[in-house]
């Protein structure tokens, strides 16, 4: 969960894009929780979401408090290849 959170992080703060940044970095990050056995399971009202990837994109969250954000919302599953990407 750290390295998908530090991963968002590094995309929406270093702007690599001319638009699109924040999408980019959830996607990425969604896509690594998968491959790594992982899942989100949206809430009802995704507003807490949303306000982690601005707030990193604003340097007004951290990435400990990122980690502690996703925590509610990660779910553990097994891969269809049944192994975990390294």
């Amino acid at each position: 969960m750290w390295l998908a959170v530090s991963l968002l992080a590094a995309i929406v703060q270093n702007h690599p894009f001319e638009q699109g940044n924040k999408r980019t970095a959830f996607l990425a990050a969604l896509i690594f929780l998968n491959k790594n056995g992982y899942d989100l399971t949206f809430p009802d009202e995704n507003a807490k979401l949303a306000d982690l990837v601005l707030g990193l994109a604003a340097h007004t969250k951290t990435e400990p408090e990122g980690v502690d954000a996703l925590r509610a919302y990660i779910v553990e599953f097994d891969p269809p290849d049944g192994a975990k990407a390294r």
